[in-house]
């Protein structure tokens, strides 16, 4: 369900704030300055229904992050299950955690 104020005023206000935004942050990426050789896509997480056509729409459990997607993003990969879990508690709070993380 779109959400959508009762005063006209307030509404426009309310959408240049959300969705016109949004909108705006695509044109960021400066698209018409692209090239073939230098294609823009943009990827948009967000449940804002706005007024654009999509390529594709993709559901956020295909593209949640992993537990060591997140390790990743720290700058550092580890291998050894107890040392996962020594080093990153909140994602494996045991070895056997992250050793079954590793075989799923």
């Amino acid at each position: 369900a779109m959400e959508e104020h009762a005063d006209a005023i307030a509404e426009a206000v309310r959408w240049c704030i959300c969705e016109g935004e949004l909108i705006q942050a695509m044109g960021r990426g400066r698209g018409v300055n692209r090239t073939a050789a230098t294609l823009l896509e943009i990827d948009l997480l967000t449940d804002v229904v706005l007024p654009v056509t999509l390529d594709a729409l993709v559901p956020w459990s295909d593209l949640r992050p992993t537990r060591r997607d997140l390790m990743a993003l720290t700058g550092i990969v580890l291998e050894n299950a107890a040392d996962m879990a020594a080093c990153f508690p909140e994602l494996w709070p045991t070895r056997e955690a992250a050793k079954k993380d590793g075989q799923r």
